[in-house]
């Protein structure tokens, strides 16, 4: 895993909590469905879609079969930013970060307005900093200052999501 220089870490903890915050107050309640009109190019009437069937796999926590199904749904509809949303989401949970990233930038490249992508595009930058952090206090003392500056950085942050 890369480290980041203290500047590189702050400047993506500033943006982090900039996207979060946009994220909060940007919010769309939702069923957790996707749009119609992508998700329906995507079905058949005899079966369900490889979409669908990624999305039960999620609801059951099986992320390796999700992205599986993700794959095979982007192999039909490579611009759908549905699919390539929640083939983010699910590498997202396996950590695997650098693909989930790219995948998250695909989707927000087709359609730019996508809170459910910018929401978990916010959680996984969180879980690489939370990463990152993890890495550093597993130095032990030689870490102990960078891990101290991400927890008042993660403290501040949290401050401004106080109650609202």
């Amino acid at each position: 895993m890369m480290m980041l220089s203290k500047n590189r870490l702050r400047f993506c903890l500033f943006w982090l909590c900039i996207i979060a915050l946009w994220v909060g107050l940007n919010r769309n309640p939702r069923d957790g469905t996707a749009s119609m009109s992508s998700e329906a190019s995507l079905q058949t009437a005899d079966r369900p879609s490889p979409y669908q069937e990624g999305r039960s796999a999620i609801e059951k926590k099986d992320y390796a079969a999700a992205s599986r199904l993700f794959r095979a749904a982007l192999s039909k509809d490579p611009q759908n930013p549905d699919v390539l949303n929640m083939l983010a989401f699910s590498e997202r949970k396996q950590d695997r970060l650098a693909e989930a990233f790219g995948y998250y930038e695909k989707a927000l490249h087709f359609r730019s307005r996508f809170p459910e992508a910018r929401e978990y595009l916010a959680e996984a930058h969180l879980q690489a900093a939370m990463n990152e952090w993890r890495t550093l206090r597993g130095y032990g003392s030689e870490g102990k200052e960078e891990a101290g500056e991400i927890e008042k950085a993660f403290k501040q942050t949290a401050r401004q999501f106080g109650p609202q």
